[in-house]
C-alpha cells in the first residue's frame, strides 16, 4: 500500500470515488508519480482509462481545436481530478492534460479499478447513487444562464496567448473567433462576454480593438486561470 495513503485518502474525499475511500484495496491500486513541467499525462482521444488526482502543482487541460493547435480549457490544482469518465467506460479522453509546473499525482489505471469493482460489488451501488446525484446537478445547471467555471476557462485560454514573462500592457489577439472560442471552451457566447467584462472591471485586461486585448496584469490573469484570485470563487 502507498506509504502516503493518508494524503491520498484526503484527496479522494473530494472526488466521485469518495464512497470507496475507506477501502485500503482501492488505495493500494493507485500509483504515485512526480512529473516535470511539460510532461504529457493524458492525451485527448486515447483510451487508456487513467484516472488522476493532483496532490501538488498545476496541470493544464487542453482541447485540440485544429490539426496542430491545442486550446487551454482550464487548470487543475491540488484536489482536482481528471479522467473519471474514461475510468468508468474506457472511452476516449476528452482533453489533453500536461504538467504546467512540477507536480505530484496519484494515478489509477482502469484495469486495476475493474479488479476492485469485481472484488467489491457493494461499491457499485454507492457509485451509481453518487453518479445520479451529479447528473441531477448537471440538469439543474442547464437551466442557468451563468455556467460555473466560465471565467477561469477564458482566463486560461488568454493566458496561453501571452509570451513567457510578459510585461504589463502586453497586447494579444483573440485565439480564434469569439463564437468558436466559446464553443471550444464549452461555454455559451454570452458567458464568454461576461467573463471578459468581469476581467476588465477587475483591471486585468481591456479591449484595445475588436480583435485585440491589452493585458494589464498578467500575474492576476494567471491567478484567475488557476482559480486562486481572491476576488473570485470557484463558481465564477
Amino acid at each position: 500500500m502507498l506509504s502516503d495513503a493518508t494524503a491520498l485518502r484526503d484527496l479522494l474525499y473530494q472526488t466521485p470515488l469518495a464512497e470507496a475511500v475507506p477501502e485500503p484495496a482501492l488505495l493500494a491500486r493507485f500509483s504515485r508519480r512526480v512529473v516535470q513541467p511539460g510532461t504529457l499525462i493524458q492525451e485527448e482521444g486515447t483510451t487508456n482509462g487513467r484516472f488522476g488526482v493532483v496532490a501538488e502543482g498545476i496541470l493544464v487541460a487542453s482541447r485540440r481545436v485544429t490539426g496542430v493547435r491545442d486550446l487551454p480549457v482550464f487548470f487543475l490544482k491540488q484536489g482536482d481530478y481528471f479522467g473519471f469518465l474514461p475510468l468508468l467506460d474506457g472511452g476516449r479522453c476528452p482533453l489533453t492534460v500536461v504538467a504546467r509546473t512540477e507536480a505530484r499525482l496519484y494515478l489509477l489505471e482502469r484495469h486495476l479499478f475493474q479488479q476492485f469493482l469485481r472484488e467489491n460489488p457493494d461499491f457499485c451501488s454507492n457509485l451509481l447513487t453518487a453518479l445520479a446525484g451529479r447528473f441531477r446537478e448537471c440538469l439543474d445547471q442547464l437551466g442557468t444562464l451563468g455556467k460555473p467555471g466560465a471565467l477561469p476557462r477564458v482566463a486560461a485560454a488568454l493566458l496561453a496567448e501571452l509570451p513567457e514573462n510578459a510585461a504589463k500592457g502586453t497586447v494579444i489577439g483573440w485565439p480564434m473567433r469569439q463564437t468558436q472560442l466559446a464553443e471550444a471552451l464549452g461555454i455559451a457566447p454570452e458567458n464568454l462576454s461576461r467573463a471578459i467584462a468581469r476581467l476588465e472591471r477587475l483591471g486585468i485586461l481591456r479591449r484595445e480593438s475588436r480583435h485585440r486585448l491589452r493585458v494589464d496584469d498578467p500575474a492576476r490573469l494567471q491567478a484567475a486561470a488557476e482559480r486562486v484570485l481572491p476576488e473570485l470563487d470557484d463558481r465564477q
